[in-house]
């Protein structure tokens, strides 16, 4: 039995398990001498299926069975640590494909018949609420939840946040579970879409870019914030993140070039400055933090974690 490196053509001698779910009794590559099989620390795995070994103690090494002249060789690939990474990185970037949402269901669901439609309506007139359907298309479901479709740069469709909101005060209800769930999760539920259907984040409002190219960017946590605020100050794009932990460099990548303005909510202005100085560095735009509710905020208001739309509501 031998094995042969296609690297260095160095041989080494192992042996060779015999009984089904066996494990090699020395890697190759690295020497390293597996556990025994009770334990859940083996060296060297066997996939007889598609006949290739793989150390779990170097993690650098995979080995390809080869029948040669009626006389069993293994064939061993090494790779280094470094490059196993970007290989397995090369491969991420492409077989991920960014998928999208038939535009039919966008159609399908537009509409203001959900309780965020509703608060809307007690808060703004027909002229302003039109403003907002043109801008975002708002979409509604039977139980009267709101949809916020992403849309990206393209006007592609990736998916749709599906949130229940109190008509009255605006505020998201929790205490239904889930609170929030998305689109191509109902999608799949019903076999309209396949199960290895992967979402791909942008940003909330990114399909109004190409429209206005010299309009400065302002970036929200949330979709409802976004919506509120254009109203009041229509000059600019108002777009969201969609959640604290999603204001990141992929999805701002849309962004080179443009001039952004910040509005984190109380108590996120700290976190988002470090972001943002970061993300506006390996983007390519100027990003500036917006102090004035930080300033302007009672020890109540900071408590309660609220953002520009609550205080735009409470003022204007």
């Amino acid at each position: 039995m031998e094995l042969y490196n296609t690297s260095d053509k160095q041989k080494y001698e192992v042996n060779i398990p015999s009984g089904r779910g066996e494990y090699y009794t020395q890697c190759p590559v690295c020497s390293h001498k597996r556990k025994p099989i009770n334990q859940k620390k083996k060296c060297l795995g066997w996939n007889r299926e598609k006949n290739i070994g793989h150390c779990s103690h170097c993690n650098s090494s995979f080995v390809e069975y080869h029948e040669l002249n009626n006389s069993e060789k293994l064939k061993v690939t090494r790779r280094t640590k470094f490059e196993s990474i970007e290989d397995k990185s090369e491969k991420i970037q492409t077989t991920q494909q960014i998928n999208y949402i038939n535009p039919k269901y966008l159609s399908l669901s537009h509409g203001l018949n959900s309780n965020f439609g509703d608060f809307l309506k007690l808060n703004f007139n027909e002229e302003e609420i039109n403003e907002i359907m043109k801008k975002y298309y708002l979409g509604m479901t039977k139980d009267k939840s709101v949809i916020f479709w992403y849309i990206d740069k393209e006007d592609r469709v990736r998916s749709g946040k599906i949130i229940q909101y109190d008509a009255l005060t605006g505020k998201r209800v929790k205490n239904e579970k889930p609170s929030i769930t998305w689109v191509h999760t109902e999608l799949k539920k019903q076999n309209q879409l396949p199960e290895d259907w992967i979402f791909s984040r942008c940003l909330f409002g990114e399909h109004l870019l190409n429209a206005n190219p010299n309009a400065n960017i302002c970036l929200v946590e949330s979709e409802k914030t976004a919506i509120i605020a254009s109203v009041y100050m229509p000059n600019e794009i108002w777009l969201a993140t969609g959640g604290k932990e999603m204001f990141n460099e992929n999805v701002c990548k849309v962004l080179k070039g443009r001039n952004v303005i910040i509005f984190p909510d109380l108590g996120a202005t700290q976190i988002w400055r470090k972001k943002a100085i970061e993300i506006s560095k390996n983007v390519g735009c100027k990003m500036v933090i917006s102090e004035k509710l930080e300033e302007m905020a009672t020890p109540e208001q900071r408590e309660l974690g609220l953002d520009i739309a609550d205080y735009l509501l409470m003022v204007l």
